[in-house]
């Protein structure tokens, strides 16, 4: 399976990533706006990836309100960037 993730544009402010990654005591649940902020991305990108099914848009214990995040996430995201800026290293 290939990812394609999409460019993130450098009009959003807070599109630098930080190395350090989120703090340890982030875990969940928590609005986007706290998964933006820590993994250094804009809201609307992440919404881009929800709409790729990269990260789940809802989850099935939390149906209704805000959709929540967790940690997990968070990886999943830092590995995205990774993988991705790790194919532009190469190229």
């Amino acid at each position: 399976m290939v990812l394609h993730l999409p460019k993130i544009s450098q009009g959003h402010s807070n599109c630098e990533r930080t190395l350090h990654g989120p703090p340890k005591k982030l875990r969940g649940p928590f609005p986007i706006e706290v998964l933006a902020e820590a993994t250094g991305i804009s809201v609307d990108q992440i919404r881009t990836y929800q709409s790729q099914d990269l990260i789940p848009q809802r989850r099935p214990w939390h149906p209704q309100g805000e959709a929540m995040f967790y940690k997990v996430d968070i990886q999943k995201i830092e590995y995205m960037l990774a993988k991705r800026d790790n194919i532009n290293i190469v190229k």
